[in-house]
Parts: structure tokens; C-alpha cells; sequence
């Protein structure tokens, strides 16, 4: 504002040191319409002067947009991770199968009359358990976590088979399955048919 105050001043003086001039060698008339001219000039300086000055006013005011970050700037401004103090435990990538104890003798006997197969296993945690004898399939029985009472009735046509206690067919092949299907290990015990004895009849003294 100072500085447009200062230009409208040096104008005025110049306009006014030029009348002074022309007075003393141009005639009234002609000083008269030059001095008009002078002042429509010096009115159209000021009108353009004051135009600038709005312009100037406008820039300064303006205040410079925001950058826009970059995904290079964005992801250094991204917060931190989280810190886990202590050890981390990962999470389980497999499906094992439990792991069995069988509660049993070597050899199994099993009566003639009932054909019933009975054992304890212990398991450590749930999942199935399969059970063949020889090249016989007995079937299969859930497992939970601990001990597990497992059942199986033999079929009659191996009772014959199962005389002998050396022979492959005697064979007990217990085998663990995760609840995924993933096979673990097997344990074996022998299976025999416990003979029932005949008794025989005291015979009568005559």
C-alpha cells in the first residue's frame, strides 16, 4: 500500500511540474486540453497500477497446496510393528497322527464261543484307529486323548486260521490316523483262540 501511495505522489508532481512548464509558453487554450489529456493518462496509470496491486495482494494470500505423497512416502509413514517380547510359537503346518500304547499281552486269546477281541490302547490325542489281522480287515474305532476300550468281534472262518499262534494270519496290526487322515505308526500283538477243555465224566464204580 506504501508503495502505491509513493507512484500516485511522483505522478501527481509530474503532472503538475508539466502545467507549470506549458503555462509559461503554450496559450490557455492548448494548456487547458494538453492538461486534460495529462490527467486521463495519469487516471488510466493509476486505474493499471491498482489492477497490479490486486493481482500481487491475490498471489500472496494464495497459500501452496498440500504435495501429494508418493507409496514410497506413504508406506516410510506407516506405523511400526507390533514388538512381541518373548519366544513366538508358531502354528501347527501338520495334521500328526496320535501316538498308541497298547495295553495288551504279546498273545491275545480270544474265546471260541464269543470271538470277542478286547484290548486297552492309550492314545495321546483323537483320531482313528485301524485294525487288520493278517490280511483280514476288523474295522475301525474312534481314539480320544487317553485310554480307549477297543472291541472287535472275529469272524467265524478265522477262528480255524487262529489255532496256530506262528502263522502270518495271527498277526494283530493296529494303526493310528489323524482326524486329517495323516497315517502314524502301528503297533502289532498275535491273536490265538484260547481251546475250551472237555471235560470228561467221572465214570461210575459198579
Amino acid at each position: 500500500m506504501k508503495l502505491f501511495t509513493l507512484v500516485c505522489m511522483v505522478n501527481l508532481f509530474t503532472v503538475g511540474l508539466a502545467c507549470a512548464q506549458a503555462g509559461t509558453t503554450v496559450p490557455a487554450g492548448q494548456d487547458t486540453a494538453a492538461l486534460e489529456q495529462k490527467v486521463r493518462d495519469l487516471e488510466d496509470r493509476l486505474v493499471a497500477l491498482e489492477g497490479q496491486m490486486r493481482v500481487l495482494k491475490a498471489q500472496a494470500g494464495q497459500t501452496p497446496a498440500a504435495p501429494i505423497a508418493t507409496p514410497t512416502e506413504a508406506a516410510s509413514e506407516a506405523p511400526a510393528g507390533v514388538k512381541v517380547i518373548g519366544p513366538v510359537a508358531q502354528a501347527p503346518t501338520t495334521d500328526p497322527a496320535p501316538d498308541l500304547t497298547l495295553h495288551a499281552p504279546e498273545l491275545i486269546r480270544v474265546s471260541a464261543k464269543t470271538r470277542l477281541l478286547r484290548f486297552v490302547v492309550f492314545s495321546s490325542g483323537d483320531g482313528t484307529l485301524k485294525a487288520t489281522l493278517g490280511s483280514t480287515w476288523l474295522g475301525s474305532a474312534g481314539l480320544h486323548a487317553g485310554n480307549n476300550d477297543v472291541r472287535f468281534i472275529l469272524p467265524a472262518q478265522l477262528l480255524k486260521t487262529l489255532r496256530k499262534t506262528n502263522t502270518p494270519d495271527n498277526v494283530l496290526m493296529l494303526t493310528s490316523y489323524s482326524p486329517g487322515g495323516t497315517q502314524g505308526a502301528s503297533v502289532t500283538r498275535r491273536v490265538a483262540v484260547q481251546l475250551v477243555k472237555k471235560t470228561t465224566k467221572p465214570k461210575r464204580r459198579r
